[in-house]
């Protein structure tokens, strides 16, 4: 059944939405979207087997498993080119992973499709983001290999294990880093307004002289978050984040 409904989906592509958005934002930035945010195999993880039954399928039936694999690279294939002749300037191939369930397939399933969407989008005039906004540690050196522009979303600790600092000295200035602040700094239950300027000053102490980052949230902002706190974030911009960075 799930051969079945790969092998005969039709795609049909519907750009109402992110025109309008598009002309709304207007030079003010870009809009974020792509292809599901899922490559082919974690689609087969999450999608159709689940985690948990995918590592027990993988080790008995890797066949199967692979088939279901190649089906679904072939429909992101497809994807790949709807979007190589839309407007999309960056469009996100892939997204939201954590270390204990992707690690053991990264490097193998995930990589070598990431690398293949990324030279295909390169040669069509478009970079390529990731939503990196989970725990990457382990996935970090995996990651440059990708081909991949831009890890969007990028949540530091406390949310995750790993400083922006750690990141920038495994990375330098092969990816662009996009995010930093962690949502959980825009609750005002959680850290003080003293603790949140601290926070983004740090912030730009590690990203200095800020060359290849974005400075944004990860994620995205929580219910109980203060949206002051995201005006206070431009604020500290114009204050301390001209380049080069010198705080």
């Amino acid at each position: 059944m799930i051969e079945y409904i790969l092998e005969h989906t039709r795609l049909v592509p519907d750009l109402s939405e992110y025109l309008e958005k598009e002309k709304v934002m207007s030079e003010q930035g870009i809009i974020i979207t792509g292809m599901d945010l899922y490559s082919p195999m974690q689609q087969v993880m999450r999608y159709w087997l689940g985690y948990e039954l995918f590592f027990y399928e993988l080790h008995d039936h890797p066949a199967r498993v692979e088939r279901l694999y190649e089906l679904e690279k072939e429909l992101a294939k497809r994807k790949l080119e709807l979007l190589a002749e839309s407007p999309v300037e960056m469009p996100v191939i892939c997204g939201n992973w954590s270390d204990e369930f992707h690690t053991p397939v990264f490097k193998k399933y995930f990589t070598p499709w990431l690398k293949e969407a990324s030279d295909y989008l390169h040669a069509k005039g478009k970079l390529t983001q990731a939503h990196i906004d989970g725990e990457m540690k382990r996935l970090i050196p995996l990651f440059l290999d990708t081909g991949v522009d831009v890890g969007e979303a990028w949540s530091p600790a406390p949310m995750t294990s790993v400083t922006t600092g750690e990141l920038r000295k495994a990375w330098g200035d092969k990816v662009t880093i996009w995010g930093g602040i962690p949502a959980v700094l825009f609750e005002p239950s959680q850290y003080s307004d003293q603790e949140f300027d601290d926070y983004v000053k740090r912030l730009f102490k590690e990203i200095a002289p800020g060359n290849n980052f974005i400075v944004g949230m990860g994620d995205n902002l929580p219910f109980d978050g203060d949206i002051n706190r995201v005006g206070r974030v431009v604020e500290l911009i114009d204050q301390y984040g001209s380049l080069p960075i010198e705080i």
